[in-house]
């Protein structure tokens, strides 16, 4: 379905709101269904520092990284860690 059709089916039902507003709506809608879907996916670089376990997952648009499936460092998986480190750090 394109926009024009989706404006065209809202406008029917919800009279009193204003053809932006529905875009932002309609966008808003579509933003949602990729997130939940999982559709949307992709790859990030970032530089770690040592001794560092917490980063910021925000990419270089700011957008938020919603769910990191996989970590590689240098070329090697990093097996996800299951359970809680043995030393604990809040930074």
């Amino acid at each position: 379905m394109k926009l024009g059709e989706m404006l065209d089916i809202l406008k029917t039902r919800h009279t009193g709101v204003s053809e932006p507003a529905m875009i932002k709506m309609i966008n808003r809608a579509m933003n949602e269904m990729a997130r939940e879907s999982q559709i949307l996916k992709g790859s990030f670089t970032f530089s770690t520092v040592a001794d560092k376990r917490y980063y910021d997952l925000t990419t270089s648009n700011g957008e938020e990284i919603i769910e990191v499936i996989s970590v590689d460092y240098d070329g090697k998986d990093i097996p996800r860690l299951t359970g809680r480190p043995e030393t604990r750090d809040f930074s």
